[in-house]
């Protein structure tokens, strides 16, 4: 009997430990299974802020290669400046005289602007080309009336002066309303040089 008391106390204490170890056991996996939970979700922070990380660096390096890119550009043209400025003053050049010779009246404008420049209208001498002569003869005539240009209007004939401009000259002023005079003026206003 007392073999029997011991074995059911055997038993009994057989079964306690074995309850105590599940419970060991199953409070060790969710334990577990807390940790796995608790490392996937700092796992996927980590990832998540890796992401962003990289996105931002990303970001920031793109932002520093257009900052370059941009900074390399401005040095381009400020290093080009004055090519640019020749170049585009060059072309309105050309595109003037090929106007000049599609559209004569383009002339008679040049020649009446310059004209209204000079204030001293007792004799005024006109220098122009001499495919211009007959443009500025007519323009003189037509004015002449109620709207004269000066009491004494001469037409010169200038080989110097290229097709298109004119040179306007009277007693005490002289006005140069050559097209090249003009481009020049607007050259030196582009690359900020003003002096001759």
């Amino acid at each position: 009997m007392k073999i029997l008391k011991q074995k059911k106390i055997l038993k009994k204490e057989f079964l306690s430990a074995l309850s105590s170890a599940e419970d060991i056991l199953k409070h060790a996996e969710n334990m577990a299974e807390e940790i796995i939970q608790n490392a996937k979700i700092e796992a996927e922070a980590l990832m998540q802020e890796s992401r962003k990380a990289g996105f931002e660096q990303g970001m920031a390096e793109a932002a520093s290669k257009i900052i370059s890119a941009s900074r390399y550009r401005e040095k381009v043209i400020e290093k080009f400046k004055d090519e640019i400025i020749e170049l585009s003053v060059s072309i309105a050049e050309q595109i003037i005289r090929e106007q000049i010779k599609v559209n004569p009246s383009l002339v008679n404008r040049i020649f009446q602007k310059a004209i209204s420049e000079i204030e001293d209208k007792d004799l005024v001498t006109v220098y122009v080309n001499p495919e211009d002569v007959v443009s500025a003869e007519i323009l003189v005539a037509g004015r002449e009336g109620g709207n004269r240009i000066a009491k004494v209007v001469r037409v010169v004939a200038d080989d110097s002066i290229n097709r298109g401009g004119c040179v306007i000259e009277s007693a005490s002023e002289h006005v140069d309303a050559r097209i090249e005079t003009q481009l020049d003026a607007v050259r030196k206003a582009l690359l900020g040089n003003e002096s001759d």
